[in-house]
């Protein structure tokens, strides 16, 4: 087998370092009881391989790097990554969660929930659908804020949230589920 050239080592070693950086993140965010799903603002780094931006004239180092930061974000399920010498672990993710955060989680956990619906009721990508949710008031608000990212991720024409009843009618496929804990119901049928 042919060795890989100097470029493609090089590549291989910062995917193994993005690997091992996105490995000490999410022990970090196992370790605080964060659920991957839920953004975070920041991923502190104390220094990395990666991180130096080249002086060459095709700029390819940058673009890589740009291209490997980016994939350790969406890995991590952070909104930015800085860098601080100073830091006294490797790794150090921001845990506090803002409204904004946590509205963007929930969006993401029912998402998840809907499409797994969809596939139980044997949709298609192309099948439109509406998503009726029974929910607390305070997941009910988190939800009628997000509504139109949930709408566009899960196909859905129309998405009703209540926090005081159980819609009526035939749906194709429910699930009583905890949304952040709390008692949620969800239906879903074509629209």
């Amino acid at each position: 087998s042919e060795k890989p050239s100097a470029s493609d080592q090089r590549i291989l070693s910062d995917m193994a370092e993005v690997r091992r950086i996105a490995s000490l993140a999410l022990a970090a965010r196992e370790k605080a009881g964060i659920k991957v799903r839920q953004p975070l603002a920041e991923l502190k780094l104390k220094t990395s391989s990666f991180a130096k931006a080249s002086a060459d004239k095709k700029n390819l180092k940058l673009k890589t790097d740009a291209a490997l930061l980016q994939l350790l974000k969406d890995e991590v399920n952070v909104k930015t990554i800085t860098f601080d010498q100073k830091l006294k672990t490797e790794v150090k993710l921001d845990t506090v969660i803002t409204s904004e955060l946590y509205a963007e989680g929930m969006a993401r956990e029912f998402s998840r929930a809907i499409q797994d619906l969809r596939k139980d009721a044997g949709y298609r990508v192309s099948d439109s659908i509406e998503v009726s949710v029974r929910t607390t008031a305070k997941l009910a608000g988190v939800l009628r804020s997000t509504e139109e990212i949930v709408k566009a991720t899960v196909g859905a024409s129309r998405l009703t949230v209540h926090d005081d009843f159980v819609p009526k009618g035939k749906w194709s496929a429910e699930v009583e589920t905890k949304g952040d804990g709390e008692p949620t119901w969800i239906g879903i049928r074509r629209a």
